[in-house]
């Protein structure tokens, strides 16, 4: 999900970065094909029952912990689409954004509808996945389907429209940051707050199942924050402020699209989410802070492939959980083969989609070399 350039690979001042990637990754998809899965099927899990036991329920983590992978993975996004766009002009910064997302999505989206077509054949459900007509299939390869009737085709991709949205602020806002980067945050933070009323507020989106999407971009602001106060480009109470509004901010907005949804139990087994969302600010800066050197296996392995992964692990996983099912494989044993699979298939179309895609993006806009931030940014 998160937008890394081939210069920040996992070793020196960004390994942690590769990590959080790989974890936030994994917790996203051991919540969907652990907990949902069985939770939809009505069974449990040695592995399952340990994890709620000993995590879930002591530590009161929202959705099994899918919910507090996508923060981190919205706090990496702020920190690191930051720091490159500082170093990228706008052409540069729109061709590589364009070529990250949209070449896997629309494989991610080939795969998923001839797994939907499958599990029709099968009489399976394909949980994470609404179906629809074609035409809706093919409105979900620029991110549409979420606003139109009968919702999005792949549920996990809402938080694509979070990214898109900071993107293109983002590029919006690629001078002014430059000069004044405090300035742009706060320019950010009043461009947010007018999309949030205006998706709360507006008949059509309100109605939409991309209703709230909009309101997820604060995290993704806090990213960028934390960035630009590590690198001394703000200062610690300009950024303490702008950081903390956009997190009461957040607060308020979702208050406003869900009444108590912060502090009543919900989700899955009825765990709180605000406490999540401490959680994953509190891993983000301790990580940051640890600041390790380098990145180990598997992380590096699943920091690379983290964006395959989280668009396939459903329609794949979910149809490797069902398959098994059917014959009578151990609840264990199928979750550990379909979380595999996943991986599995992330890795090639990791290696034969997304990094060709991002050798295409540089051959287009080469990567030339920016000074150093200048005196005024600080």
């Amino acid at each position: 999900m998160s937008d890394i350039t081939p210069a920040i690979n996992g070793q020196g001042r960004f390994a942690f970065i590769q990590i959080l990637r790989g974890v936030a990754a994994m917790l996203v998809v051991w919540s969907h094909l652990s907990g949902f899965w069985l939770l939809d099927v009505g069974k449990t899990s040695f592995l399952q029952t340990r994890w709620e036991r000993w995590i879930v329920g002591p530590f009161h983590i929202f959705q099994n912990g899918g919910h507090l992978g996508v923060v981190i993975f919205f706090l990496i996004s702020g920190y690191i689409i930051t720091h490159t766009s500082l170093r990228e002009d706008r052409p540069t910064f729109l061709v590589r954004r364009v070529f990250r997302i949209f070449p896997m999505l629309i494989v991610a989206t080939a795969i998923a509808f001839g797994f939907f077509v499958l599990s029709l054949l099968t009489h399976t459900k394909l949980i994470g996945i609404s179906g629809g007509s074609v035409l809706h299939w093919l409105s979900s390869l620029v991110l549409v389907d979420g606003f139109l009737p009968g919702g999005r085709a792949m549920d996990v991709t809402w938080t694509l429209v979070v990214e898109l949205i900071f993107y293109t602020m983002t590029f919006a806002l690629l001078g002014v940051s430059r000069i004044h980067p405090l300035r742009s945050v706060w320019i950010m933070l009043g461009i947010w707050v007018v999309l949030s009323v205006v998706s709360l507020d507006l008949g059509p989106i309100h109605r939409s199942a991309n209703s709230e999407v909009a309101l997820y971009v604060g995290f993704l602001i806090i990213g960028r924050v934390i960035y630009l106060v590590q690198q001394k480009l703000i200062a610690v109470v300009d950024a303490l402020v702008a950081g903390g509004l956009a997190l009461l901010l957040y607060c308020l907005f979702i208050e406003v699209a869900e009444p108590g949804f912060l502090i009543a139990p919900g989700g899955y087994r009825g765990m709180e989410p605000i406490v999540t969302y401490a959680f994953a600010l509190i891993i983000f800066l301790a990580m940051m802070r640890l600041a390790p050197s380098t990145v180990v296996q598997p992380f590096k392995m699943l920091g690379d492939i983290s964006y395959s992964l989280y668009l396939l692990h459903i329609p794949v996983g979910i149809t490797v959980l069902n398959l098994l099912n059917a014959v009578g494989v151990p609840t264990d044993v199928n979750v550990i083969v379909a979380i595999l699979a996943s991986i599995g298939v992330a890795w090639i179309t990791h290696h034969f989609v997304e990094l060709p895609a991002q050798r295409l993006a540089r051959r287009i806009r080469p990567t030339k070399r920016r000074e150093e931030p200048s005196p005024e940014f600080r």
